[in-house]
């Protein structure tokens, strides 16, 4: 999920900007609102924030809350210190898809550090195990899929209403090869399961590839599945402002329509990067705070 130079460690913004007003690029107010409104779905990632400090993300975020621009977030969950954040997240009624660290997956005792976090957590019903994995810690389905299996079919037992989705790929033409063995090698049988208190549920990707096949050959795995598996699409999104309103409108329609998604997350509120709806929010960028034309495309 961190595409840019930051760790899983909690991001304590606590600097400056007040978070409801920043700065527009130029051509901004020029955005036709309708149809990226239309097309747009109320959900994004986002780098935890320490609640106990001010930071120039919670206004935005509440901005976005406010007009139902934003019913759910996926973020990194390490450890307990995200206790504050995910109340205040839940009782704003925005829910949490938690992602369990790809750091852990190599323990020993990797399914019951996933049961201790999860019970942390009640109220994350959802969580995807890992992330990315091949890209961040150089593991191969081969190697994940067992991890992901023992980790699922303990906090089935112990934790049953729980969604635990298989790490998505990094998004690309070596994505389709990794989710078709992630399948192969175990994944596609939790979906057939017959008993549906066992059965896995819902399954994540990501896209980034709009110049690609990769969305087409993508589908020829997907429909392996069953047609009541969810797919929800966790990262999504492209590194540049200009053309991130037209990535939305031409791309998540696409996404809905080849991939059968129920869900479609936006890559992250706020980083340094093109990516983000915000930019520049100290203290860990150097720039002006910014709003993309996509965030204000979303709030006007």
């Amino acid at each position: 999920m961190w595409k840019f130079a930051v760790g899983i460690s909690i991001l304590t913004f606590s600097l400056g900007c007040n978070g409801n007003q920043g700065s527009s690029p130029t051509g901004a107010s020029a955005v036709n609102n309708s149809g990226v409104r239309s097309a747009w779905d109320p959900y994004l990632g986002m780098h935890p924030f320490d609640t106990h400090n001010h930071s120039p993300q919670e206004g935005y975020l509440d901005r976005l809350v406010s007009i139902d621009m934003v019913r759910g977030v996926r973020m990194d969950i390490p450890d307990g210190a995200l206790v504050p954040l995910v109340n205040r997240l839940m009782a704003q009624q925005v829910d949490v898809l938690g992602i369990f660290p790809d750091q852990y997956l190599r323990e020993d005792n990797a399914p019951e550090r996933f049961i201790a976090l999860a019970r942390m957590y009640p109220q994350v019903k959802v969580w995807e195990v890992g992330n990315e994995v091949g890209l961040f810690v150089q593991m191969s389905p081969e190697e994940y899929v067992p991890i992901y299996l023992r980790i699922y079919a303990k906090a089935k037992r112990e934790l049953p209403n729980l969604e635990i989705l298989p790490q998505p790929p990094a998004s690309g033409e070596g994505a389709v090869r990794i989710f078709g063995k992630m399948l192969d090698l175990g994944v596609l049988d939790l979906a057939n399961n017959p008993d549906p208190s066992f059965r896995l549920g819902i399954v994540s990707l990501h896209f980034y590839s709009d110049k690609s096949t990769y969305i087409y050959e993508m589908k020829s795995q997907l429909e392996r599945l069953p047609a009541d598996t969810e797919v929800w699409v966790t990262e999504a999104g492209i590194n540049r402002w200009s053309d991130q309103v037209q990535f939305v409108e031409v791309n998540y329609p696409r996404l809905r329509g080849l991939w059968r998604a129920s869900r479609i997350y936006w890559y992250v509120l706020a980083e340094c990067s093109e990516f983000a709806l915000v930019s520049g929010l100290p203290p860990q960028c150097a720039n002006k705070p910014q709003e993309s034309p996509l965030f204000q495309a979303l709030v006007q």
